[in-house]
């Protein structure tokens, strides 16, 4: 399929300017944080006043589901050891391990269902 621009969008000016290495680092994170395809589109939407949409992540919330994963699985080997008729306390450790594992399980629903759970915001300029 041959996608010709008109006259008047095909982009024939250039635009040089200067920047020191530090800022083309800012730059190049920011674009890459952002949904632009390429440093010139961006560069483009940004100076133009164009809305840009950045992708940034909760810290946080990626460690508590590593720390949450890493219990779901060291609760399931815990499971796996227990014996096949639990005595006394083996059942109130039984029971505790059902209910953590069940808010566990809907934890990782929850993350599955939003896979993408970067949080999103139109940014008109660079930060």
């Amino acid at each position: 399929m041959n996608k010709k621009k008109s006259p008047e969008n095909r982009r024939s000016r250039s635009f040089e300017i200067c920047i020191s290495e530090s800022e083309l680092t800012r730059l190049r994170e920011n674009c890459g944080r952002s949904n632009c395809k390429n440093l010139s589109e961006y560069i483009r939407k940004v100076s133009l006043g164009d809305p840009v949409t950045i992708f940034y992540r909760n810290k946080s919330f990626d460690e508590f589901v590593e720390e949450v994963v890493l219990l779901r699985n060291q609760l399931q080997d815990l499971c796996a050891r227990l014996p096949p008729e639990p005595r006394g306390y083996e059942v109130l450790i039984l029971e505790l391990i059902v209910k953590m594992k069940a808010s566990i399980n809907k934890l990782a629903d929850y993350v599955r269902e939003n896979s993408n759970y970067d949080k999103r915001r139109k940014d008109p300029g660079i930060q």
